[in-house]
Order: C-alpha cells, then structure tokens, then sequence
C-alpha cells in the first residue's frame, strides 16, 4: 500500500464512509438478534461485536471531525457555533423523526394490546428530544432505544473544541496515544468506582462518559494520520500497532474483557483512514458500499422502530416464535430497515440538513451585516 499526503480539500475518506455501513449493519443483526432469542449470538460473539460498532463509530466520528476542523482550527477560522448548527443539522431531524415514529408505534400498539417494556413517559420524551438523554438523566432505555449514541455524539460535539486543544498541544504521536490511554482508564475507573457499571455498557446511564475516550482518541489518530502521510515510513507504523497490541494485552491482562478490543477499534480506523489514501484502487471504494456508509445513520436510526413493526406483527400477533421462524422475521426486517434508511436518508436527513444550514448561515449572515 503506498501512503501519500491526503487532499487537503478531500473531507470525505471513503474507506471510512464505507466501514460506516458495516459498523450499522452490525448494530442492526445485534438488535436483530435480541429479537429473535440469540440464534445468531449462539454462534458468533455478536455482543462483543454489537457493542464494539458503537465505540467504532464514536472514534470515526472523532477521527472525521478532526481530518474536517483540524485545519480552521490551527488557522484560526474554526467558529463552533458554525460547527454545532452544521452538527444539529445532521443529526437531529432524523432523530427527532425516528423518536415520532416509535411514539407512533407504541401508542398504536396500545389499540391490539401490545406494550413496550419500558415507561413511556413525556418527561423521556424530552430528554430525547432535546438529545439528552445519554447523560443518565432518564431512568430506562426508552423510545428509539439505539438513539442513545446520537445524545453521546451531541455531548462531545458540544465540547470539541476542548478535543482539539489537548489534542494539538501533544506534540508527539506517542503522547497523543498515552494521553488517550490515560482517559480511558480514568473514565473507566469513574464508571466502575461511581456508577459501578463498566464502562462499554454504558448507555442511557452514562453514554456521556462512554464516548469521551473513543471521540478523543479519533481526533488523536487523525493527527497521528497526518504525521504518517507525511512522513511514512514501515517502523513508524509498525511502533504504532506493536503499542496497540500491547494495549490490548494489558487490558485483556487486567480483567477488560471485551474493552481489550478497543485498541484494535482505533487501529482499525487508522488502518482504513490510511488505505483511503492510497492511489490503489479498492473493494471499499465500490459505490455500493459507501452509498450504504452513506444511508448509515438513517439505518441506525429506523431499524430499531422498523423492527418494533416486523417483531411485533409476526412474532406476537402472527405467533412466529420458532427460531427459525424469528430469523426469517429478522431477515425481513433487516431488509424493510435498508429501504426505510434509504428513504429517510433522501426524504428527511439529506433536505432537512440542507435547509436547516440554509437558515443558519441566512440567519449568520443578517447578524454580521452592518446596521
């Protein structure tokens, strides 16, 4: 693989856009899976897996942002609340669409008897809305339930300045990684001294902390990144994931479990950042697969309330409870989920966002103008 120096100009990696595709597509046969009683988890580690797609997606989103900001940020022209709007727009819209939908479905549900096993409260509601509600103010996993990430990801955006500043004052690529290493043990030793709950599980009830270490390792990783493209060479890159490994042995070591696999979740996205830059041609490249990596955030979004719709019709009003049954119903739903997300990816994500900028900058723009 020959690394050169990245565009500039170039934002979109589109290895990374790619991988974001699988990453949903395994929290989708996570959830998939919770349905239909562990037929899947009975043969393949899907727990470990599903949990890890998430914190996969928590050290991209840091690693994206930062080959984005890094550049206004050194220079001076980085404006975070440009930033924030640009963020809220991307995410919010189809969130708040998928909370209506679940809404929709659970009081619908009520008509034929079906009821979802948690509280629907409107107190939840607004946490949801607002994207609060990974900061342990909600009692329960409630609503569009994989929507926790969503108010993660909305804590650390609000704080991303913070990221990129200890980030850039670490000079070398080896106390970037030590710092990130150091974050994530405090911040598993809060979640297990404070909230007695390890910190990968952590979800309504702290997914707040969760993505701290995983977003700032992403930033991190962007500038290492930069570094290697600069100057590449095989015992740098090497250096780098001998440290991963040895990360990984000393969590395993120490009773991580399966946060023993972080180390390799960040060497993964580097690994992808960095074949994203090489002149080579790839199977990530293929345009079915980023078009997926593209529709990602709407599948994270719809598969749960599509699910709700497949599981609830077939497996308890239709009575398909054999396992072969509620694999057939998931493999339905897996499908009806992918045309959902492409339709709220073109119909609700990409105008809402637009528009949503569109006033921003409009209303940016009235404010700046001179009286």
């Amino acid at each position: 693989m020959t690394i050169l120096a990245p565009d500039a100009s170039r934002s979109e990696l589109l290895e990374l856009t790619a991988a974001r595709g699988f990453a949903a597509l395994m929290v989708v046969i996570f959830h998939i899976d919770a349905y239909a009683q562990g037929v899947v988890s009975s043969r393949v580690p899907l727990d470990v897996l599903g949990l890890l797609a998430v914190d996969f997606f928590f050290v991209l989103s840091g690693f994206v942002l930062a080959h984005v900001y890094e550049g206004p940020w050194r220079n001076g022209t980085y404006d975070h609340l440009r930033f924030l709007i640009r963020r809220f727009a991307r995410i919010w819209p189809l969130h708040m669409a998928g909370l209506i939908a679940v809404a929709a479905i659970v009081f619908g549900g009520r008509a034929v008897g079906l009821t979802p096993p948690w509280s629907p409260t409107a107190s939840s509601f607004a946490a949801h809305a607002a994207m609060l509600h990974a900061t342990g103010i909600t009692p329960e996993l409630a609503w569009n339930q994989p929507s926790w990430s969503v108010g993660a990801e909305w804590t650390a955006y609000l704080t991303f300045p913070l990221y990129l500043m200890v980030s850039s004052r670490l000079r070398s690529p080896l106390a970037k990684l030590a710092a990130a290493a150091a974050l994530f043990a405090l911040c598993w030793a809060i979640a297990k001294l404070w909230l007695g709950r390890d910190l990968m599980t952590l979800m309504h009830d702290g997914g707040a902390l969760r993505i701290v270490p995983s977003f700032f390792l992403g930033v991190v990783l962007r500038e290492i990144f930069g570094v290697l493209t600069k100057r590449p060479g095989p015992l740098t890159l090497a250096g780098l994931f001998g440290l991963t490994l040895g990360a990984a042995g000393a969590l395993l070591a120490f009773g991580a479990g399966g946060a023993a696999l972080w180390p390799l979740v960040g060497a993964l996205v580097l690994l992808l950042a960095l074949r994203a830059v090489a002149p080579e041609p790839g199977l990530l490249r293929a345009r079915p697969l980023t078009w997926f990596g593209e529709i990602s955030y709407a599948l994270y979004i719809v598969h749960a309330p599509v699910l709700m719709v497949t599981f609830g019709v077939a497996g308890k009003l239709l009575g398909l409870t054999s396992p072969l049954g509620l694999m057939m119903v998931g493999l339905a739903g897996l499908a009806a989920a992918v045309i959902a997300a492409a339709i709220a990816h073109y119909v609700i994500e990409k105008p809402a966002r637009d528009r949503i900028i569109a006033w921003g900058d409009a209303a940016r723009s009235v404010r700046r103008r001179p009286a």
